[in-house]
């Protein structure tokens, strides 16, 4: 009998000790002081941003598997971070040095994927204390080939960063030959991540042999994506001239990707007429920046009237038809080819044309497209040139036109692009007009799943407007707590100006 009590006292204890160490742990959701997060440093923003995400989520321990088991009620009520969102927190806390809430992040990650990626970003911290032994040991207990291949390629560049060559191509290599071992990427976009990495650090002296290679070792699925990026580091390498023999090294679905890339290369070597046929023909299934990387390529030539009919070109007969009475029309087959991208790659377009100084053209688009949320895109992006112009008065009616159509609008819309313009353009005070007034409109939308969509919207355009307060009242006026934590990643997300 005796015994029996003491077991059961033994018992009793070691589960208050165990509530006592959660309790002291774990990580509370707080009232938001909009006074005292103004006064905060930045690296104090980024830590309350994640402990609040966090508080937000539901973590994992032995203790809250039990409680969610006698409580089912409690196993709703919360949702573990997704791997999207658990690199992004991790992300901030690298930049941020947060160590300590980086080793917090496994307990909240939905699976071993996100677990694996903590792993990673592990590696990195121990990589930028230039402790090398404890960065590949780290990078060395990522089970999965394609995520240890990114850990060892971003440790790479730190070290290629830092002037330590001979350690960077060490890494390199080790991260190529890994990725060639991935027969059958379990991970694919890890893989197209970990490529990217591996030819933006050594394009110079890659052979077009070794990135082809990378690229066919992705499913064909993931080829289109490949070319795409690649174009992309090439162009930004001012490595345009070689693309034309990239694309004789790779797949097939890769090479008819490349093309708007390689027309692009063309227009730089001054065949701007072969450049401008090769883009015309090409079709963008999920691309919707390519349009307007040619656009400037034809503008930075000389080449007005060919930009200038190129942009009327894409816009009338592959974008939306537009409509003089401004009656609401339904899109082209542009809408059909890009799908979700459609209201990006209109946005590019705006942004594209004004840069080429086709005021005329992007005034009369802008003003007669028929769609709301198009409308809604244009008319910030327009504003921004017209304040940059110095017509404060017209920028100021573009943004009020902006407010009405955003009240017409069935769709979320990604905000965040037309108001970094704003931002930019130095007009933040109009931006936050905007946003004031979309905001007081999403509040009030019936539809739940459409106030969310613009409550997250808002919200990380206040973010990269710099008003992080407003960001944040904005996020929490969201419904639900996952939804909340939802925006409130993306706003420590947008802390290290990736949103």
């Amino acid at each position: 009998m005796r015994r029996g009590v003491w077991l059961l006292t033994i018992i009793l204890t070691l589960g208050g000790v165990g509530v006592w160490w959660t309790t002291r742990n774990a990580i509370r959701i707080e009232r938001f002081d909009a006074q005292r997060f103004a006064q905060m440093r930045e690296s104090e923003r980024a830590e309350w941003l994640i402990r609040q995400s966090l508080a937000r989520s539901k973590g994992f321990s032995p203790l809250s598997e039990w409680w969610t088991q006698w409580l089912p009620s409690q196993r709703a009520a919360l949702t573990p971070l997704n791997g999207m969102q658990v690199r992004m927190l991790a992300e901030v806390c690298l930049k941020y040095d947060l160590p300590h809430l980086l080793n917090r992040l496994p307990a909240y990650s939905e699976n071993e994927k996100s677990r694996e990626l903590v792993r990673l970003y592990r590696a990195l911290w121990h990589a930028q204390k230039s402790d090398l032994r404890r960065a590949l040991h780290e990078a060395g207990s990522i089970r999965a080939r394609e995520t240890r291949a990114l850990a060892l390629a971003r440790i790479g560049a730190i070290y290629q960063q830092a002037g330590e060559a001979e350690l960077a191509r060490q890494r390199f290599e080790a991260a190529q030959k890994l990725l060639k071992q991935s027969a059958i990427p379990a991970h694919p976009d890890i893989y197209l991540e970990a490529m990217s990495v591996l030819v933006e650090q050594t394009l110079l002296r890659a052979s077009l042999e070794q990135v082809a290679d990378l690229v066919g070792g992705l499913p064909v699925l993931y080829h289109p994506a490949a070319a795409r990026r690649l174009g992309q580091l090439y162009l930004q390498q001012n490595e345009a001239h070689r693309l034309p023999a990239l694309a004789n090294a790779l797949p097939p679905k890769a090479r008819n990707a490349l093309k708007p890339y390689l027309a692009i290369a063309l227009i730089q070597q001054g065949k701007t007429r072969e450049g401008y046929e090769l883009a015309h023909r090409a079709v963008q299934d999920e691309d919707p920046l390519a349009d307007a990387y040619v656009l400037r390529a034809l503008h930075r030539a000389g080449q007005t009237e060919l930009a200038k009919r190129f942009f009327m070109e894409r816009v009338i007969v592959f974008g939306v038809r537009l409509n003089l009475q401004q009656q609401v029309k339904r899109f082209t087959r542009k809408r059909a080819a890009l799908g979700p991208y459609t209201n990006l790659w209109f946005w590019a377009m705006i942004q594209a044309g004004v840069e080429a100084g086709l005021q005329e053209e992007v005034e009369w688009v802008v003003l007669r497209v028929g769609q709301p949320e198009l409308r809604v895109l244009g008319l910030l992006e327009w504003a921004a040139a017209r304040y940059r112009a110095g017509d404060e008065d017209a920028a100021r009616r573009f943004i009020n036109l902006a407010v009405a159509e955003f009240q017409r609008t069935h769709e979320d819309i990604p905000l965040l692009y037309p108001v970094r313009s704003l931002h930019q353009a130095g007009a933040q005070t109009l931006a936050t007009h905007f946003l004031s007034r979309a905001r007081d409109y999403a509040s009030q939308v019936q539809e739940p799943w459409l106030r969310c969509g613009h409550l997250n919207r808002v919200a990380l355009a206040y973010a990269v407007n710099g008003d992080y307060e407003q960001a944040v009242q904005t996020a929490l006026m969201q419904p639900s707590l996952e939804q909340q934590r939802d925006d409130l990643v993306r706003i420590a997300n947008a802390l290290t100006g990736k949103p």
